[in-house]
């Protein structure tokens, strides 16, 4: 089973850092997973909200602002935002990535970024937009992809989009997980991905039912 540290180890440091990335490295992660957003100069950056006060000194949305405006804002722990191809720096050669794409029409940018760093055997696409994973689909075969899924979304409903988008992975949250879903998800061909998972009773439960993998803010209770 695979333990994909959430948004970094952000159990421990600020998420989508590269202090999270480092700690996540540290504590012998496989996969570590991030977001990714496009800036007003279409360049893609690591960052999971849209607005930037929640996690950083600055204000306003990321797409308002262009990078070289964005890199003169630290996060609240003293880092810099990073760009994907920064990113992909930290992790080559030292584990995988999971990379959630968080809005429409920048499929092909994070492609590009993810064969100029020749890390396409070491990636996962994950998104919860069906448009993003069928275009990811399409531009390039050779991805490993991920269809993620909100709180208590149906398992019926579930396997059926990911069928119909041709992906590899279900991502469904923790409460929506018991062992009929895995069954079915692997009778059809689809590994299984937990996230909302931090507590070793929940780590466990889903050990014995069989999932695939555990995304968590706790890699190393896994």
């Amino acid at each position: 089973m695979l333990k994909i540290a959430h948004r970094g180890a952000s159990g421990h440091a600020l998420e989508n850092t590269k202090e999270a990335f480092e700690k996540a490295i540290y504590l012998d992660t496989e996969i570590i997973e991030f977001d990714v957003r496009e800036t007003k100069d279409k360049k893609i950056v690591v960052f999971h909200d849209d607005r930037l006060e929640r996690t950083t000194n600055g204000k306003g949305k990321i797409k308002n602002l262009t990078l070289k405006q964005l890199k003169t804002i630290t996060h609240k722990n003293g880092d810099f935002i990073l760009t994907l191809t920064e990113a992909l720096k930290i992790l080559k050669n030292k584990c995988g990535c999971k990379i959630d794409i968080k809005e429409k029409g920048i499929e092909d940018k994070v492609n590009k970024a993810i064969k100029r760093s020749a890390m396409e055997k070491q990636t996962i696409i994950t998104t919860e937009y069906f448009s993003v994973a069928r275009k990811i689909r399409k531009i390039n075969p050779r991805l490993k992809i991920s269809l993620g899924f909100k709180e208590n979304f149906p398992a019926e409903k579930m396997i059926s989009l990911a069928k119909r988008a041709g992906v590899d992975i279900i991502g469904p949250h923790f409460s929506s997980v018991n062992k009929e879903l895995v069954g079915e998800a692997h009778k059809n061909g689809l590994l299984v991905d937990v996230w909302g998972v931090n507590t070793e009773e929940e780590i466990d439960q889903l050990k014995s039912i069989g999932v695939d993998a555990i995304t968590t803010d706790y890699p190393e209770k896994i």
